[in-house]
């Protein structure tokens, strides 16, 4: 019965994506490296756009409400090379 309350407990902690999300990537970079650069750029597109976690990808990834977040959020992330915006 303990372990049923804490798996509730760790459910309602972690906050699920839903279309869209997004993370930006660098396939020569590390996840951490991948988390940072999203959680960057998370913040500069701000105003209602929050980390979650993707779990088809096991990652945390930015949940964007709309397109425009969207379009800025993939624009801020390939400003540099090689990286490059993967959707959850």
């Amino acid at each position: 019965m303990k372990l049923l309350a804490t798996f509730l407990l760790l459910a309602a902690a972690v906050s699920a994506c839903s279309d869209p999300a997004y993370r930006c990537k660098n396939p020569q970079g590390t996840k951490s490296a991948d988390y940072s650069k999203t959680v960057e750029i998370c913040s500069e597109v701000a105003d209602g756009a929050k980390m979650c976690y993707c779990y088809g990808a096991a990652e945390d990834y930015c949940y964007l409400e709309n397109a425009e977040k969207v379009k800025k959020f993939i624009d801020y992330c390939k400003r540099e090379d090689p990286w490059y915006a993967a959707a959850c």
